[in-house]
């Protein structure tokens, strides 16, 4: 059976509305704490890297980091800081690395989706060796997105966000006229399908606004793939089912006391050559999503629209309980830069690692615990 066939979606069932009636659709979340436990500087040595783009957990002991800026993958141990495997630009057989993507779980496996060679390079960690080298047939007029691309992997296929290469993406029709954001390459790169299309909210755009970060992903096989639209206020769940139709379901509550699941509207269109990104109202948007067997967190960055002289953004988490059937966000957004990027949750703790050099030169593995606000 063909792989669309095979991979369907559901939007995920996260029951606020139906499963508990005090959470009704005009109402916020219920706030919770970020406590923050503890901070462990990474130790670079001669391994310096300078941001981060990605971060993964990879069990209980390893973060993968990618970077664009230094191109490449470093692996950080969780309980000493060390810096303890790389694989870096040119670094193995002199081969010009550029991650869009990474796929870090089945380490010491590492897959990167290379956007300016249209490739997927396997590697092995440990050997520092290249185990196989994948050209991406890509369909006419699409590209591999630069930064953040969508990138997914399981036993037979790849999943890929396609990025319109011909569209103008500041112009009003762009989300009108993109057609499928995903497509699936089997193992020889070759692409036997496509599926995900943007939510009516942006097809049905009447405004200008910013490119932005428009869905984000879940990353953890260990879990069905989870991709969420903020302006849809949806979480879709994709399974393996024998079925070809999805079930749709309401999600993530629609009101916040931080976040904005509106785009911000721009006068006219944006025009990169004549202005800075910060210069015109950036998007809230979803960073990413992960989950264990408790959690369904997703990230968020909330630009700061009421100061156009200077970039600032901050963060915050949204929460759904599994058990419970509940949503909460978290009660005290931080900047972005001191917070850093969530990596993934080991039992009740949640992992950071904070890379920003806009602060500062130091990096540094954070964790947390949530804690319910008392009534």
């Amino acid at each position: 059976m063909r792989p669309k066939e095979n991979l369907i979606f559901s939007f995920l069932i996260i029951g606020m509305f139906s499963c508990n009636p005090r959470n009704e659709i005009h109402e916020y979340p219920k706030l919770i704490d970020i406590e923050w436990i503890d901070s462990l500087e990474v130790i670079e040595k001669n391994e310096f890297f300078n941001g981060s783009s990605d971060v993964q957990l990879i069990g209980d002991s390893l973060l993968a980091i990618s970077s664009f800026l230094t191109p490449g993958v470093w692996f950080i141990e969780l309980d000493s800081g060390e810096i303890k495997h790389r694989i870096a630009d040119r670094d193995i057989m002199n081969i010009p690395l550029f991650p869009a993507g990474i796929h870090s779980f089945k380490f010491p496996i590492l897959q990167i989706l290379d956007p300016r060679q249209n490739t997927i390079f396997v590697f092995d960690v440990f050997q520092k060796s290249l185990l196989q080298k994948i050209k991406l047939s890509l369909p006419p007029n699409k590209m591999v997105k630069t930064v953040d691309s969508f990138f997914w992997v399981d036993k037979d296929y790849y999943y890929i966000e396609l990025f319109p290469s011909f569209l103008n993406h500041n112009a009003l029709e762009f989300y009108s006229e993109v057609d499928e954001l995903v497509g699936v390459f089997d193992k020889n790169g070759k692409m036997e399908s496509k599926f995900l299309n943007y939510p009516k909210e942006l097809k049905e755009l009447e405004f200008h606004i910013k490119p932005y970060q428009t869905f984000a992903q879940s990353y953890n096989p260990d879990y069905p793939l989870k991709i969420a639209f903020p302006v849809s206020g949806n979480v879709l769940e994709f399974k393996d089912i024998s079925v070809s139709k999805g079930i749709e379901y309401s999600g993530i509550p629609r009101k916040s006391r931080f976040f904005d699941f509106s785009p911000a509207r721009l006068e006219k269109e944006f025009n990169s050559e004549f202005q800075k990104h910060w210069q015109v109202p950036n998007s809230h948007f979803f960073k990413k999503i992960v989950e264990n067997e408790k959690y369904l967190i997703i990230q968020t960055i909330m630009r700061n629209n009421d100061n156009l002289e200077k970039y600032e953004a901050k963060s915050h988490l949204f929460i759904f309980d599994k058990y419970n059937k509940d949503w909460s966000e978290s009660s005290n957004p931080v900047n972005i830069n001191r917070m850093g990027y969530l990596a993934g949750i080991i039992n009740e703790e949640l992992i950071f690692f904070e890379g920003s050099q806009k602060i500062t030169q130091e990096k540094y593995i954070k964790r947390a615990v949530l804690k319910p606000i008392e009534d």
